[in-house]
């Protein structure tokens, strides 16, 4: 601390002087008589002369200079620097913005704020040590602002509060986190189901946590394993692009395909292919069967096989085959064909005696009696037969004589036996199988 006033705001060659005031009374101090002055009716100063306060020289870095502080007795006092414009102070020279303020003096230093004595006297209710009518405004307000009752310590109210705080901290991890070491881990177990040993044994330290796994009861687990749940379709992490194309790689659109698993569910129902020939399912990891409907135009390389995923996406593709209807070996016969599929949509692929026709009494080869000539088809790897009937055959069920009438053709389709009865064969060259069962 010094008895020395800084002014930061000098510039070169100019001349600067310090004035006195006192607040109480806006008094201005006359140095040379050592008294202090009232200003005027107007404020003005009528003896500039004797109350300028002479800079010292500049010190330090251009732009600062200081004044020597008079000797006054302890208090805060109003200073204004003003530069020098002429030969002597003048009522007119410049007062500097940045050269008006308070100083707060002891008595023979001017004090910083560290050691202004002032903060404790106001924070400690002691306002009356001062001359009240020497304090700003502004200090005052703050001081209300903060209210003072007696006895009152701001800092000991500070070290309360900060007591209270340091007992909430300890009851919380004490009680509210007891066994957590940390929450971030917790609510990464929560959402997701990378491994945490440590973690997962915390929870299920709870009660209501005693069965909880991260893999199986996490947010992302129980998303991977998909809408199926609810809707029967499935969802998950990865993609399942299928594409249905003919043999020269054109995209098939509004081909029917639906997802099966390994026991022949249907998982995903029937979708159609888009444009571009595709269908796109999201999935979680396990083994998916897609089926694609049989229809009259295409044959198919698969209707029914695996398709694997395993912490990846999967592409796959299905080629279909122009197809025509099969001709009869001769005029006489009619071709029957169509695919075989079980009920779960799965085709059955490469059966033997898949579709087995019951002929009585074909009169065309000059059979009398009730013979029975069965007919047999297999299927192939797509599920497709196709099986050459004679055309126009019946079961007589009374006469035995014109080889006409109302006839029936047997069948039976697949492993589980099914028989068919009361069907015509046509006078045509082919039949869809399923068309000839539907009366079509």
């Amino acid at each position: 601390m010094t008895n020395r006033v800084t002014y930061l705001g000098a510039t070169a060659d100019s001349t600067y002087y310090m004035l006195v005031f006192r607040p109480s009374d806006r008094a201005i101090r006359d140095v040379v008589a050592d008294e202090w002055d009232a200003l005027d009716g107007s404020g003005d100063i009528t003896a500039i002369g004797d109350c300028d306060i002479a800079q010292i020289a500049t010190v330090g870095d251009a732009g600062v200079v200081q004044f020597t502080f008079p000797t006054l007795s302890a208090g805060l006092y109003g200073v204004q620097i003003r530069e020098q414009a002429g030969g002597s102070p003048a009522t007119d020279d410049a007062i500097q913005a940045d050269g008006v303020g308070l100083v707060a003096w002891d008595g023979t230093q001017v004090l910083s704020v560290d050691g202004l004595a002032l903060a404790s006297v106001c924070t400690e209710g002691r306002l009356s040590e001062l001359d009240i009518t020497e304090i700003p405004a502004d200090v005052l307000d703050v001081y209300t602002r903060l209210g003072a009752p007696a006895g009152a310590s701001v800092s000991a109210d500070i070290a309360a509060v900060k007591t209270d705080t340091g007992n909430l901290a300890s009851r919380i991890t004490g009680a509210l986190f007891s066994g957590i070491t940390s929450v971030a881990d917790w609510l990464a177990a929560i959402a997701g189901k990378t491994p945490d040993a440590t973690t997962q044994a915390e929870i299920r330290a709870r009660t209501a946590g005693t069965t909880y796994t991260i893999a199986d009861d996490s947010n992302e687990a129980i998303r991977d394993r998909g809408d199926a749940a609810w809707t029967g379709s499935p969802s998950g992490a990865h993609t399942l692009t299928l594409t249905v194309e003919d043999d020269g790689g054109n995209p098939l659109e509004n081909m029917w395909v639906w997802l099966a698993d390994a026991a022949g569910e249907v998982v995903s129902p029937a979708q159609r292919t888009n444009a571009l020939g595709q269908i796109v399912w999201s999935l979680g990891n396990g083994d998916y069967y897609p089926n694609i409907a049989a229809n009259a135009s295409y044959t198919w390389d698969q209707t029914n096989y695996k398709v694997t995923i395993s912490g990846a996406s999967v592409t796959s593709t299905i080629v279909g085959t122009a197809f025509s209807a099969p001709s009869p070996s001769s005029a006489e016969y009619c071709v029957l064909y169509g695919y075989l599929q079980d009920g779960s949509g799965n085709v059955l692929a490469s059966e033997s005696r898949a579709v087995v026709v019951e002929l009585e009494n074909d009169y065309r080869n000059g059979n009398v009696g009730w013979e029975k000539e069965p007919l047999a088809a297999d299927t192939n790897a797509s599920g497709y037969f196709t099986l050459q009937v004679p055309r126009s055959i019946y079961l007589c069920s009374g006469s035995e004589a014109s080889g006409s009438g109302t006839g029936t053709v047997k069948v039976r389709v697949g492993a589980k036996g099914l028989v068919v009865t009361g069907l015509t064969v046509p006078d045509a060259a082919n039949k869809d199988f399923w068309d000839l069962v539907r009366g079509v």
